[in-house]
């Protein structure tokens, strides 16, 4: 709408209509496709994190099962469509089962890890319901996974985290901004152990809400669901974000960051320029 309306902006005024109405006469058919709930958005999350070869593995199990069924009197077991492969093997087991072949249960690779997968399930409620930016969320912790230390645990942590930068770029790269500066000029956040996002949250606050940020706001989701986010556990501490989270973001578009610096600059030029006006006053005073 906003398109049609830059494009044939004169146009519309001269024939008394906006964007939508134009269009309206267009579409003859309008439909409007409805937000997806948690338990779609979680069934198309574990659609992302099993590989080809596990579905396939899943699939042959439950076929040879079947087919055990099916030779002998008790009743077949009824696998709901919403269970994900690792649900449906649980409820599909029972103590006379006859197991898979070794062989071809271990020549399947294992994608994510059962930690990785329920922390991934814990964070649907805060994921919007975007198809394309949840199969991105996804793909990016595939990458990030790569560079965890041996034996880690914080999962959820991490998961988090991205879904921070994904959903709140602006919000993010402010956050890392003032982290990297004050551990740079030695602050009081970096040299505070409970020091948590929540302070760095309010120090940048009121600069993040200005005018001059308006423009870029709109790349962010809801700022109401932001504040709520930062506060739920796990929390993110300031030495967290600094040495375990910084180094692995690499998806935040350094062009936002830019803007933040330059928006800095002008800020502190505007403050040298006051204090130079003050003391100008004070000498002229006297």
């Amino acid at each position: 709408m906003r398109a049609i309306e830059e494009n044939y902006g004169s146009v519309l005024v001269k024939a008394g209509i906006n964007g939508y109405e134009y269009l309206d006469k267009i579409v003859q058919m309008p439909f409007v496709i409805p937000f997806a709930n948690r338990r779609d958005i979680g069934n198309y999350i574990d659609s992302l994190i099993w590989s080809k070869e596990e579905k396939e593995q899943v699939e042959a199990k439950f076929a040879l099962k079947e087919e055990q069924d099916l030779d002998s009197d008790e009743p077949i077991r009824e696998v709901k469509k919403e269970e994900s492969p690792a649900e449906q093997r649980k409820s599909a087991s029972t103590p006379t089962e006859k197991p898979v072949s070794q062989a071809r249960t271990e020549s399947v690779p294992v994608t994510f890890t059962k930690p990785e997968r329920e922390a991934l399930k814990r964070c649907v409620d805060d994921i919007i319901e975007n198809p394309r930016k949840i199969k991105r969320i996804v793909n990016i912790y595939r990458f990030v996974r790569l560079l965890f230390p041996p034996n880690f645990q914080e999962h959820e942590k991490i998961i988090r985290w991205i879904l921070l930068t994904e959903q709140w770029p602006l919000h993010t790269a402010w956050i890392l901004e003032e982290v990297e500066n004050d551990y740079e000029r030695k602050g009081q956040l970096s040299n505070n152990q409970n020091a948590t996002i929540l302070d760095v949250y309010r120090q940048i606050k009121k600069d993040l809400y200005s005018d001059v940020m308006d423009d870029l706001m709109t790349i962010d989701a809801d700022p109401v669901a932001f504040s709520q986010f930062i506060r739920k556990r796990p929390t993110f501490t300031v030495q967290e974000i600094y040495y375990l989270l910084y180094p692995l973001t690499f998806n935040l578009n350094p062009a936002v960051r830019s803007e933040i610096s330059k928006y800095k600059a002008r800020m502190a030029e505007n403050y040298i320029e006051t204090q130079e006006q003050q003391q100008a006053t004070i000498e002229n005073a006297a």
